[in-house]
């Protein structure tokens, strides 16, 4: 029992840990002015019939750029790889205490993030400081 106790706490704090990493992420992008809106993906691309009148030429060069776009990798961004640790520490059973609580409350995922950044104001020092630069004041603590 005493080892199921250690090996949940720390699962608790890998968890928290990686949950205080992408709320410092998500934080200093807001401070930036960046938001979810800039993060929207692209309209898909309208094809283009190649091979027709004087725009074939133009036509197949647009439809060859199409092609090689969608083949290039895509690179996570840090706020996204926060995410994914995040969301990966929290799979383990059984589940770190946040989890728990927002289980047994039937918290949504908004208020359980509103219960981590009242949590957070507390274990992390850098966090006041972040909302405040995210609220556009950053003498307010």
């Amino acid at each position: 029992m005493g080892n199921n106790l250690l090996d949940w706490q720390k699962s608790n704090e890998t968890f928290l840990t990686a949950a205080l990493a992408w709320l410092r992420l998500r934080l200093e992008q807001l401070a930036e002015g960046e938001t979810a809106i800039s993060h929207l993906p692209s309209p898909p691309p309208v094809p283009v019939a190649a091979g027709r009148g004087l725009l074939s030429f133009t036509s197949s060069a647009v439809a060859e750029t199409e092609e090689t776009a969608v083949s290039e990798p895509r690179y996570l961004t840090p706020l996204e790889t926060a995410a994914a640790r995040m969301e990966a520490a929290a799979a383990v059973n059984p589940p770190p205490a946040l989890m728990l609580l927002g289980n047994h409350l039937g918290l949504s995922p908004f208020e359980r993030d509103t219960l981590l950044l009242c949590t957070a104001m507390e274990l992390d020092t850098r966090i006041p400081a972040l909302c405040a630069r995210a609220q556009g004041d950053p003498q307010r603590p």
